[in-house]
């Protein structure tokens, strides 16, 4: 809930920023570049996770064959 808060907020912020620095090459540079930031880190905290998770399911299956051939 937090989460979705805090996106709807810097949305509203976004929209109510861009009149006020007349949509300026500048204003579009600093939107692009925290999004790009932000998709960065989002990229880098997926692929983490799912290198996490292919390792617990490694690590499971490696136990399974132990138990089961040993």
């Amino acid at each position: 809930m937090g989460f979705c808060a805090l996106a709807v907020t810097t949305i509203i912020v976004w929209a109510a920023t861009g009149p006020v620095f007349n949509f300026s090459d500048t204003w579009q540079l600093v939107i692009n570049t925290g999004t790009t930031i932000v998709t960065f880190v989002m990229v880098f905290l997926i692929q983490n996770t799912q290198n996490r998770d292919a390792e617990s399911g490694r690590r499971f299956f490696l136990e399974f064959l132990d138990r089961v051939f040993c």
